[in-house]
């Protein structure tokens, strides 16, 4: 049988059982030894004083004109914007012939 374990800076493999709980004790031992201490208060200090503060810079934020013009440029969306300005043509010619019934396509076009 053969046992893996998974440690961050290495990998350790056991083919019997007994060893492999001696190795997993020399493992926490070592860890125990390695514990890592952090920078001082005047170590934080001099490290702001020479680098800055670490704070990350924030993302940059679309506007809703560049949000609606992403949308608008979609082809369905500039195959309608086209197809509203025919309507609106051909209403404008057909104005005076059948009347105000014309606009109810472009209107309900721009609506949709």
């Amino acid at each position: 049988m053969v046992i893996f374990v998974i440690h961050p800076s290495y990998l350790v493999v056991s083919r019997k059982v007994g060893k492999f709980a001696t190795v997993f004790q020399r493992i926490v031992k070592m860890e125990r030894v390695k514990q890592l201490a952090g920078l001082t208060a005047k170590q934080v200090e001099l490290s702001r004083k020479l680098h800055g503060i670490n704070v990350l810079t924030p993302p940059k934020k679309t506007t809703v004109w560049q949000q609606f013009l992403s949308v608008c440029s979609h082809w369905i969306a500039i195959s309608i914007g086209f197809l509203l300005a025919l309507s609106i043509v051909f209403a404008i010619v057909c104005n005076g012939s059948l009347g105000g019934s014309v606009w109810i396509v472009p209107l309900v076009m721009t609506i949709s």
